[in-house]
């Protein structure tokens, strides 16, 4: 593919994403009340270089867990 058929199309998917309508959407958190940072803090025992996977762990699942008929949303994260 040429220079400028891949800037054609990165430049269409970037504005066909602008589109008001759009599938997904980012609300602030005082909109949705859920506020969580998976924040790491890297020391002289705990770093990439030492620990390799010191970026995995940190994830988010939603599911009914209490069979209350509402979504139940469950944060992790490598230090919090």
């Amino acid at each position: 593919m040429n220079r400028f058929l891949i800037t054609l199309l990165a430049t269409t998917l970037v504005v066909s994403c602008k589109k008001e309508g759009s599938l997904f959407e980012n609300p602030a958190p005082k909109e949705t009340g859920v506020d969580f940072t998976n924040t790491l803090t890297s020391s002289k025992d705990l770093s990439i270089l030492d620990y390799l996977y010191f970026y995995n762990g940190g994830g988010v699942s939603i599911g009914d867990i209490n069979n209350d008929g509402l979504p139940d949303i469950f944060f992790t994260g490598n230090q919090v």
